[in-house]
Protein backbone atom coordinates (compact mmCIF):
# COMPACT_ATOMS: atom_id res chain seq x y z
CA UNK A 1 0.00 0.00 0.00
CA UNK A 2 1.43 3.16 -0.96
CA UNK A 3 1.42 6.19 1.90
CA UNK A 4 -0.68 8.61 2.38
CA UNK A 5 0.28 11.96 0.23
CA UNK A 6 -0.85 13.78 2.89
CA UNK A 7 1.77 12.45 5.10
CA UNK A 8 4.20 13.91 3.67
CA UNK A 9 5.55 17.47 3.05
CA UNK A 10 6.58 19.47 -0.47
CA UNK A 11 10.32 20.54 -1.12
CA UNK A 12 9.54 22.69 -4.38
CA UNK A 13 12.52 24.53 -6.44
CA UNK A 14 12.91 26.40 -9.59
CA UNK A 15 15.86 26.50 -12.08
CA UNK A 16 18.80 29.59 -12.02
CA UNK A 17 18.75 31.25 -15.52
CA UNK A 18 22.30 32.59 -15.58
CA UNK A 19 25.36 31.67 -13.41
CA UNK A 20 26.64 34.67 -11.25
CA UNK A 21 30.74 34.62 -10.44
CA UNK A 22 31.47 34.37 -6.70
CA UNK A 23 34.54 35.72 -5.31
CA UNK A 24 36.75 33.29 -3.90
CA UNK A 25 37.56 33.24 -0.16
CA UNK A 26 40.87 31.86 0.79
CA UNK A 27 39.70 29.69 3.88
CA UNK A 28 41.53 27.01 6.22
CA UNK A 29 39.14 23.93 6.47
CA UNK A 30 37.48 22.43 3.59
CA UNK A 31 34.33 20.80 2.74
CA UNK A 32 34.87 19.45 -0.51
CA UNK A 33 31.59 18.38 -2.71
CA UNK A 34 32.16 16.67 -6.04
CA UNK A 35 29.14 16.36 -8.07
CA UNK A 36 28.03 14.23 -10.75
CA UNK A 37 26.08 16.54 -12.67
CA UNK A 38 26.16 20.44 -13.84
CA UNK A 39 23.49 21.87 -11.90
CA UNK A 40 21.67 25.10 -11.71
CA UNK A 41 18.75 25.94 -9.58
CA UNK A 42 17.37 29.04 -7.67
CA UNK A 43 14.80 30.34 -5.44
CA UNK A 44 14.31 33.36 -2.96
CA UNK A 45 15.93 32.00 0.38
CA UNK A 46 13.58 32.55 3.52
CA UNK A 47 14.27 35.78 5.35
CA UNK A 48 15.90 33.65 8.16
CA UNK A 49 18.41 32.43 6.00
CA UNK A 50 21.02 35.16 5.38
CA UNK A 51 23.45 35.34 2.37
CA UNK A 52 27.10 33.61 3.31
CA UNK A 53 29.89 36.38 2.42
CA UNK A 54 32.17 36.03 5.21
CA UNK A 55 33.77 34.25 8.38
CA UNK A 56 31.52 34.17 11.23
CA UNK A 57 32.94 33.61 14.45
CA UNK A 58 32.18 29.87 14.07
CA UNK A 59 32.16 28.57 10.85
CA UNK A 60 33.48 25.56 8.87
CA UNK A 61 34.17 25.94 5.21
CA UNK A 62 32.75 24.17 2.03
CA UNK A 63 34.76 24.38 -1.34
CA UNK A 64 32.57 23.53 -4.16
CA UNK A 65 34.60 21.54 -6.25
CA UNK A 66 33.79 19.29 -9.29
CA UNK A 67 34.95 17.22 -12.25
CA UNK A 68 33.88 19.09 -15.31
CA UNK A 69 30.21 20.09 -13.67
CA UNK A 70 29.18 22.86 -11.15
CA UNK A 71 26.76 22.35 -8.49
CA UNK A 72 25.42 26.42 -8.14
CA UNK A 73 23.42 25.99 -5.69
CA UNK A 74 22.80 23.78 -1.95
CA UNK A 75 20.92 23.60 0.83
CA UNK A 76 22.76 22.44 3.75
CA UNK A 77 21.44 21.29 7.22
CA UNK A 78 23.96 20.36 10.09
CA UNK A 79 22.83 18.49 13.01
CA UNK A 80 24.81 17.53 16.17
CA UNK A 81 26.29 13.80 16.32
CA UNK A 82 25.01 13.06 19.51
CA UNK A 83 22.34 10.94 21.38
CA UNK A 84 19.66 14.08 20.29
CA UNK A 85 20.76 15.02 16.96
CA UNK A 86 19.51 18.22 16.95
CA UNK A 87 19.28 20.53 14.30
CA UNK A 88 22.15 23.10 14.62
CA UNK A 89 22.08 25.11 11.60
CA UNK A 90 20.66 25.51 8.22
CA UNK A 91 21.86 27.85 5.33
CA UNK A 92 20.96 27.74 1.41
CA UNK A 93 23.37 28.54 -0.66
CA UNK A 94 23.47 29.88 -4.53
CA UNK A 95 25.69 31.26 -6.85
CA UNK A 96 27.83 28.30 -6.27
CA UNK A 97 30.52 27.62 -8.78
CA UNK A 98 34.18 26.40 -7.85
CA UNK A 99 34.03 29.12 -5.15
CA UNK A 100 34.09 28.23 -1.30
CA UNK A 101 31.41 29.71 1.20
CA UNK A 102 30.93 29.92 4.90
CA UNK A 103 28.52 26.94 6.76
CA UNK A 104 27.75 28.30 10.31
CA UNK A 105 28.86 25.16 12.97
CA UNK A 106 30.08 25.26 16.15
CA UNK A 107 32.62 23.16 17.91
CA UNK A 108 32.28 19.24 17.70
CA UNK A 109 31.46 16.86 15.53
CA UNK A 110 28.40 17.30 13.47
CA UNK A 111 26.68 15.46 10.73
CA UNK A 112 26.20 17.19 7.73
CA UNK A 113 23.55 16.41 4.94
CA UNK A 114 23.58 19.04 1.46
CA UNK A 115 21.43 18.97 -1.21
CA UNK A 116 22.40 20.26 -4.46
CA UNK A 117 19.89 22.53 -6.46
CA UNK A 118 16.87 22.16 -3.75
CA UNK A 119 15.76 24.47 -1.24
CA UNK A 120 13.62 24.29 1.93
CA UNK A 121 10.71 27.08 2.93
CA UNK A 122 10.56 28.16 6.17
CA UNK A 123 7.54 25.97 6.86
CA UNK A 124 10.12 22.81 5.96
CA UNK A 125 12.83 23.91 8.36
CA UNK A 126 10.17 25.05 10.91
CA UNK A 127 9.41 20.82 10.98
CA UNK A 128 13.09 19.61 11.47
CA UNK A 129 14.14 19.07 14.32
CA UNK A 130 16.54 16.01 14.47
CA UNK A 131 17.76 14.44 11.16
CA UNK A 132 15.07 11.67 10.88
CA UNK A 133 12.63 14.04 10.37
CA UNK A 134 14.09 14.00 6.88
CA UNK A 135 12.22 11.43 6.29
CA UNK A 136 8.77 13.60 6.19
CA UNK A 137 10.13 15.59 3.47
CA UNK A 138 9.77 14.51 -0.61
CA UNK A 139 11.12 15.83 -3.19
CA UNK A 140 8.41 15.69 -6.69
CA UNK A 141 9.45 14.69 -10.01
CA UNK A 142 7.66 17.81 -11.47
CA UNK A 143 10.09 19.72 -10.28
CA UNK A 144 13.60 18.58 -11.31
CA UNK A 145 15.11 20.29 -14.29
CA UNK A 146 17.17 17.95 -16.76
CA UNK A 147 20.03 20.64 -16.59
CA UNK A 148 19.38 20.89 -12.75
CA UNK A 149 18.78 17.26 -11.25
CA UNK A 150 18.62 17.57 -7.29
CA UNK A 151 21.53 15.90 -6.01
CA UNK A 152 22.06 14.57 -2.40
CA UNK A 153 25.69 14.00 0.08
CA UNK A 154 26.21 13.66 3.57
CA UNK A 155 29.65 13.98 5.80
CA UNK A 156 30.41 13.03 8.83
CA UNK A 157 32.40 15.98 10.41
CA UNK A 158 34.94 15.75 13.44
CA UNK A 159 36.12 18.39 15.89
CA UNK A 160 39.44 18.79 13.16
CA UNK A 161 39.64 21.95 11.75
CA UNK A 162 42.91 21.09 9.96
CA UNK A 163 41.57 18.37 8.02
CA UNK A 164 39.45 18.36 5.07
CA UNK A 165 36.04 16.91 4.85
CA UNK A 166 34.79 15.42 1.59
CA UNK A 167 30.85 14.79 0.85
CA UNK A 168 30.35 13.02 -3.21
CA UNK A 169 27.41 14.44 -4.15
CA UNK A 170 24.97 12.08 -5.85
CA UNK A 171 21.75 12.61 -8.16
CA UNK A 172 18.73 11.68 -6.79
CA UNK A 173 17.32 10.51 -10.24
CA UNK A 174 17.72 7.76 -12.51
CA UNK A 175 18.69 8.46 -16.21
CA UNK A 176 17.13 6.83 -18.91
CA UNK A 177 18.77 7.29 -21.97
CA UNK A 178 18.39 6.25 -25.48
CA UNK A 179 21.27 6.40 -27.74
CA UNK A 180 20.00 5.17 -31.02
CA UNK A 181 17.63 3.86 -33.09
CA UNK A 182 16.66 2.25 -36.18
CA UNK A 183 14.26 0.12 -37.70
CA UNK A 184 14.46 -2.73 -40.56
CA UNK A 185 11.36 -4.37 -42.02
CA UNK A 186 12.85 -6.41 -44.32
CA UNK A 187 10.63 -9.56 -45.57
CA UNK A 188 7.30 -8.00 -44.00
CA UNK A 189 4.49 -6.58 -46.13
CA UNK A 190 5.73 -3.02 -44.46
CA UNK A 191 9.08 -3.50 -46.04
CA UNK A 192 10.74 0.11 -47.06
CA UNK A 193 8.21 1.84 -44.27
CA UNK A 194 9.48 4.34 -42.20
CA UNK A 195 8.43 4.68 -38.32
CA UNK A 196 6.89 8.01 -38.44
CA UNK A 197 6.13 11.09 -35.10
CA UNK A 198 8.34 8.74 -32.89
CA UNK A 199 8.23 9.76 -29.60
CA UNK A 200 9.66 7.99 -26.61
CA UNK A 201 8.79 8.65 -23.00
CA UNK A 202 8.37 6.36 -19.18
CA UNK A 203 5.47 4.98 -17.91
CA UNK A 204 4.66 3.31 -14.21
CA UNK A 205 7.12 6.54 -12.65
CA UNK A 206 7.74 7.03 -9.26
CA UNK A 207 7.50 10.33 -8.67
CA UNK A 208 8.75 10.83 -5.03
CA UNK A 209 11.92 10.51 -3.18
CA UNK A 210 12.31 11.21 0.34
CA UNK A 211 15.04 13.32 1.19
CA UNK A 212 16.90 11.30 3.00
CA UNK A 213 15.98 7.94 0.90
CA UNK A 214 15.39 5.86 3.21
CA UNK A 215 11.99 4.62 2.14
CA UNK A 216 12.50 1.72 -0.89
CA UNK A 217 8.62 2.11 -1.70
CA UNK A 218 7.14 3.87 -4.78
CA UNK A 219 5.65 6.83 -3.21
CA UNK A 220 3.55 8.25 -5.91
CA UNK A 221 3.23 6.99 -9.27
CA UNK A 222 2.00 8.76 -12.64
CA UNK A 223 2.04 7.83 -16.17
CA UNK A 224 0.01 4.78 -14.96
CA UNK A 225 -0.23 2.39 -18.34
CA UNK A 226 0.31 4.92 -20.28
CA UNK A 227 1.08 8.32 -20.91
CA UNK A 228 -0.79 10.73 -19.64
CA UNK A 229 -1.09 14.34 -20.66
CA UNK A 230 -2.53 15.88 -17.34
CA UNK A 231 0.61 14.16 -15.96
CA UNK A 232 2.89 15.72 -18.35
CA UNK A 233 1.83 19.53 -17.66
CA UNK A 234 2.37 19.08 -14.17
CA UNK A 235 6.18 19.05 -14.96
CA UNK A 236 8.22 22.72 -15.03
CA UNK A 237 10.50 20.54 -17.83
CA UNK A 238 8.52 17.80 -19.41
CA UNK A 239 11.27 16.81 -21.20
CA UNK A 240 12.20 14.74 -18.17
CA UNK A 241 9.34 12.17 -18.92
CA UNK A 242 8.48 12.87 -22.49
CA UNK A 243 10.90 13.99 -25.65
CA UNK A 244 9.84 13.31 -29.30
CA UNK A 245 12.35 12.30 -31.51
CA UNK A 246 12.13 15.02 -34.39
CA UNK A 247 12.51 13.11 -37.42
CA UNK A 248 11.19 9.38 -38.98
CA UNK A 249 13.12 6.61 -37.70
CA UNK A 250 14.27 4.68 -40.97
CA UNK A 251 16.69 1.94 -41.67
CA UNK A 252 19.93 3.93 -41.12
CA UNK A 253 20.42 4.38 -37.29
CA UNK A 254 20.04 7.89 -35.65
CA UNK A 255 21.66 8.80 -32.67
CA UNK A 256 18.84 10.91 -30.54
CA UNK A 257 20.87 11.11 -27.33
CA UNK A 258 17.62 12.06 -25.57
CA UNK A 259 17.59 11.68 -21.52
CA UNK A 260 14.58 10.56 -19.63
CA UNK A 261 14.27 10.78 -15.50
CA UNK A 262 12.45 8.84 -13.30
CA UNK A 263 13.06 7.80 -8.95
CA UNK A 264 13.68 4.60 -8.18
CA UNK A 265 11.25 1.60 -8.96
CA UNK A 266 12.59 -1.96 -7.67
CA UNK A 267 10.01 -3.72 -6.49
CA UNK A 268 10.64 -7.51 -6.57
CA UNK A 269 7.36 -8.48 -8.45
CA UNK A 270 4.70 -6.68 -10.56
CA UNK A 271 1.57 -6.17 -9.47
CA UNK A 272 -1.61 -4.14 -10.01
CA UNK A 273 -0.04 -1.53 -7.39
CA UNK A 274 3.53 -2.14 -8.33
CA UNK A 275 3.88 -1.81 -11.89
CA UNK A 276 7.74 -1.76 -13.41
CA UNK A 277 8.44 1.09 -15.48
CA UNK A 278 9.21 1.00 -18.69
CA UNK A 279 10.49 3.05 -21.40
CA UNK A 280 7.96 3.47 -24.47
CA UNK A 281 8.88 4.35 -28.15
CA UNK A 282 5.58 5.66 -29.97
CA UNK A 283 5.43 6.02 -33.39
CA UNK A 284 3.31 5.18 -36.65
CA UNK A 285 3.67 2.44 -39.44
CA UNK A 286 1.26 3.43 -42.34
CA UNK A 287 -1.14 5.74 -40.11
CA UNK A 288 -1.75 3.14 -37.42
CA UNK A 289 0.19 4.22 -33.79
CA UNK A 290 1.86 1.52 -32.18
CA UNK A 291 4.12 1.18 -29.22
CA UNK A 292 7.28 -1.03 -27.92
CA UNK A 293 7.64 -1.00 -24.76
CA UNK A 294 11.24 -1.98 -22.89
CA UNK A 295 11.06 -3.10 -19.44
CA UNK A 296 14.01 -1.28 -17.30
CA UNK A 297 16.53 -3.69 -16.04
CA UNK A 298 14.21 -6.58 -14.97
CA UNK A 299 16.09 -9.34 -16.47
CA UNK A 300 16.96 -12.74 -14.02
CA UNK A 301 19.73 -10.42 -12.41
CA UNK A 302 17.83 -7.18 -12.95
CA UNK A 303 16.75 -5.42 -9.65
CA UNK A 304 15.15 -2.29 -11.49
CA UNK A 305 15.57 1.00 -11.38
CA UNK A 306 17.38 2.55 -8.15
CA UNK A 307 18.54 6.06 -8.10
CA UNK A 308 21.80 7.36 -8.90
CA UNK A 309 22.14 4.68 -12.03
CA UNK A 310 21.94 5.33 -15.80
CA UNK A 311 20.43 2.59 -18.10
CA UNK A 312 21.37 3.54 -22.22
CA UNK A 313 19.57 1.87 -24.51
CA UNK A 314 20.12 1.04 -28.26
CA UNK A 315 16.79 -0.05 -30.33
CA UNK A 316 16.72 -1.70 -33.62
CA UNK A 317 12.93 -2.62 -34.50
CA UNK A 318 12.16 -5.37 -36.96
CA UNK A 319 8.46 -5.60 -36.42
CA UNK A 320 5.27 -4.23 -35.71
CA UNK A 321 4.89 -2.54 -32.17
CA UNK A 322 2.16 -3.26 -29.40
CA UNK A 323 -1.15 -1.72 -29.22
CA UNK A 324 -0.71 -1.33 -25.27
CA UNK A 325 2.03 0.39 -24.34
CA UNK A 326 1.71 -1.34 -20.94
CA UNK A 327 1.99 -4.95 -22.79
CA UNK A 328 5.43 -6.28 -22.11
CA UNK A 329 6.92 -8.17 -24.90
CA UNK A 330 8.29 -11.32 -24.56
CA UNK A 331 11.12 -12.83 -25.18
CA UNK A 332 10.49 -13.83 -28.66
CA UNK A 333 9.63 -11.17 -29.75
CA UNK A 334 12.75 -9.22 -28.45
CA UNK A 335 16.82 -9.87 -27.94
CA UNK A 336 17.96 -7.53 -24.36
CA UNK A 337 21.75 -7.82 -24.01
CA UNK A 338 22.26 -5.68 -20.52
CA UNK A 339 25.95 -5.25 -19.26
CA UNK A 340 25.69 -3.57 -16.12
CA UNK A 341 28.84 -0.64 -15.07
CA UNK A 342 28.61 1.62 -12.28
CA UNK A 343 26.89 5.36 -12.82
CA UNK A 344 30.11 6.89 -13.90
CA UNK A 345 30.23 4.77 -17.16
CA UNK A 346 26.91 3.76 -18.44
CA UNK A 347 24.41 0.48 -18.28
CA UNK A 348 24.32 0.15 -22.23
CA UNK A 349 21.05 -1.94 -23.40
CA UNK A 350 21.19 -3.25 -27.26
CA UNK A 351 17.39 -3.91 -27.88
CA UNK A 352 15.40 -5.95 -30.95
CA UNK A 353 12.10 -5.76 -31.99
Amino acid sequence: MLPDPTSLFSITSTILSGISTTPKLALSISLLVSTAFHCSCQKEAPDTVAETSGKGNECLSIECKSDNHDMLSASILTFRADSLGRLESYQYIKDIKDGKIWVACTDGPKTCYIYGNLMLSKEDIARISTASDLDKFHCNLEDVSSDAPFMTGMVEILDNRESAVVAYMKPMVSEITLNSISCNFSGTPYDGEKIVDPQIYLINVNAQCSLNESSQQVQRLINVGACSQDDVEQFSDPGIIRRFIGQDIGHQKIYPGLSLYCFHNFCKEEGPGSPFTRLVLEGKIQNETYYWPVTINRTDEGEGIRNNTRHIFDLTIRRKGSLNPDEELSIEDCNIIIEWKGWNEKEEQSVIF
